[in-house]
């Protein structure tokens, strides 16, 4: 019985050492990869009055594509051949992000998002 619990406590603390040893090693991280999809590029977004506009530069990216806008109210799909987008703003003192991706629809793959911001300012609650 004691031999046997020796040997447990030898093949235990085995383990942990050859465990301890394989996750301190110095491994090389390969660099990321390039996007498959690339992002948009450039993208503003400007309030005048109630309309926010957003522009942005569509990438030279043959294929299949849709642009996806998200926004605080939801989501719009958008024909890649535009540029821009007119979103009425209503509300006062609220942040407004927009995120646009552009999804490669025979594969499935999305580019990374571009965001923009704007708050509306306007009177505070008294």
């Amino acid at each position: 019985m004691k031999h046997t619990l020796n040997i447990i406590k030898i093949t235990i603390l085995s383990l942990f050492v050859i465990i301890n040893y394989s996750c301190s090693q110095d491994r090389e991280i390969e660099a990321a990869a390039d996007a498959i999809v690339p992002s948009v590029e450039n993208l503003k977004v400007e309030l005048v009055g109630d309309i926010a506009t957003l522009t942005w530069s569509n990438p030279a990216y043959a294929g299949n594509v849709t642009t996806i806008l998200k926004h605080n109210k939801g989501l719009e799909l958008l024909d890649f051949s535009k540029s821009s987008y007119e979103f009425e703003i209503g509300e006062v003192n609220v942040e407004y992000f927009f995120t646009l991706k552009i999804k490669d629809n025979d594969t499935g793959n999305f580019s990374l998002g571009e965001t923009v911001s704007l708050t509306r300012e306007g009177p505070q609650p008294v």
